[in-house]
Formats: C-alpha cells, structure tokens, sequence
C-alpha cells in the first residue's frame, strides 16, 4: 500500500552498471506483518522506499533500518554457536513514544534468502493496527554517502583493529541517526541541519558546534564574589581648603553628595542604592 508520495525520482540500475537504469519513484509505503504467536496484526512502514511496479515482493535496506535504530541481526539460527529468540530476527521499535519494548519479527528462509510474510493491508487495518517504522522518513537517504565509512574508519587502525575507546567503553559510537525513542537526546535531528552533524552528535556531543557551546554555557559557574569600598576621590581636608569651608562641613558634604552604585551581569548599568 501506497501511503504517500515524495514526489522524488531516482535512477535505478542492476549489478551490471552498463544496463540501461529506469528513473523509479520514492514513496512512503505500508505492509501488513501477523505476529506468529499472537496473530496480532502490525503495519510496517517503509519510509523513503523505491517503488518497483512490477515487483511482487519487497527489498529492505539493512544500513537504511539500522540508522533508523532497527537492530536486524541477519545470522540464521543453524549457523550461530548458541541461538535464541532474537537470532535471525528485526526487533524494531514501535512508533509509539511511551512504549519502549522491541517489537520481535521472526525471520525466515527461503531457500539461500531471509524473509518476512507480509501482505497488503486492510485499510481497517491501516487504521487500527500498531504502526511500526523499519526506515526513517527524515533525514533523506543516500545510498551513496561516504559519512559512514569515514565513521566507521574513524573507529579502527590500519589492521581493522578497534581503537582504544578511551571513556567511552560503555556506549555506542554510532545511534539511529533518526530516533524518536532516543531518551538521552530526544530529536537530535531536528536539532541538527544534516547527518553530518547528527553522526558527530552521538559520537560525542561536544562535536556538534551547537551543543558545545550549550554545554560550555551550562558549564560557568561563579565561584567567588567580593567587593570593596574606594574612598572618595576628595577627602575633607582638601575639600574644604578648595571650598574655603571649614572640616565639619566639608565632612558633611561628602557624605551627602557620596553614591554608591552596583553592576549586574543582565544589567550593566549603574544602580543606586
């Protein structure tokens, strides 16, 4: 089911780049999935997919899900050491924000080629059921970015060896550039202008021109005061020699005519107190 149309074109070609490529449409498109245990039914939607008239099934870009915090762990269960449930299986996040459980997709084989049973869906069903996101319909996606690769470099030496990771041992150097379940940085990309920045951003914050200038803003802190009080300029004595006046009110009139004033960081200006 078609959901929606970008109104975008790409040339599409085969393996063999010398065959003629075919300008095909980007759309937003549903299929309908029936959890094996429960029968429950749940709308995949397939954001920023090509659309292949002709084609009877569907094809799902691995690195498009994954980038959209979709973990898809594509080892069939007959050739890992110790299988579970989550083996040969897409556990996709619901595009529901309150709920933060992984939806399990169980997948199968036919012949050499994993697969999940979809179907078109009811528009009942379109309506109704829970709605899941296996690609992200922002930022645009290019297949053909280098950001991953310079990423992905950026993590090991010249034998393909993981570089020390420092103190950041427990974290991920790369999450979904797209999420909306991120509880840490919720919407980094709407905070962002492009997926450079976004991959900088979970890479370490400070990266991110915006965000380090926030932290470094959030980081000031006063960590003494003091003040003094300057005697005035003129003191009695000379004051009342200038004035022909005698002490006692030359003293008087200083105390009179003295002002003190205070500086605020939001309002420079002089106050009187």
């Amino acid at each position: 089911m078609i959901v929606s149309r970008s109104g975008k074109v790409v040339d599409v070609c085969g393996y063999d780049p010398s065959t003629t490529s075919r300008q095909l449409e980007v759309v937003t498109a549903a299929i309908a999935y029936n959890r094996p245990t429960t029968g429950e039914t749940i709308i995949l939607f397939l954001h920023q997919a090509i659309h292949f008239p002709n084609m009877d099934h569907h094809l799902l870009s691995t690195m498009q899900s994954r980038t959209n915090n979709v973990t898809i762990n594509d080892r069939p269960k007959f050739l890992t050491a110790c299988p579970n449930d989550n083996d040969h299986c897409i556990l996709a996040p619901s595009d529901d924000l309150n709920d933060i459980t992984r939806l399990p997709l169980p997948v199968r084989i036919h012949g050499t080629i994993s697969y999940l049973n979809v179907r078109k869906p009811t528009a009942a069903e379109y309506a109704t059921c829970e709605h899941v996101s296996l690609t992200a319909n922002a930022p645009d996606w290019d297949p053909r970015t280098t950001k991953y690769q310079l990423v992905e470099d950026s993590l090991v030496d010249n034998a393909g060896r993981l570089l020390e990771r420092g103190d950041l041992k427990n974290r991920h150097f790369i999450s979904p550039l797209y999420s909306e379940l991120s509880t840490n940085n919720p919407r980094i990309i709407s905070e962002t202008v492009s997926q450079e920045h976004a991959i900088l951003h979970e890479i370490d914050p400070r990266l991110n021109d915006h965000h380090f200038s926030q932290q470094l803003s959030d980081m000031v802190q006063i960590s003494s005061v003091w003040s003094a009080y300057k005697g005035p300029a003129v003191d009695a004595i000379k004051l009342a020699r200038n004035w022909g006046i005698g002490i006692e009110a030359a003293t008087k009139t200083i105390q009179a005519t003295t002002q003190r004033g205070a500086r605020t960081i939001l309002h420079p200006s002089l106050t009187r107190r």
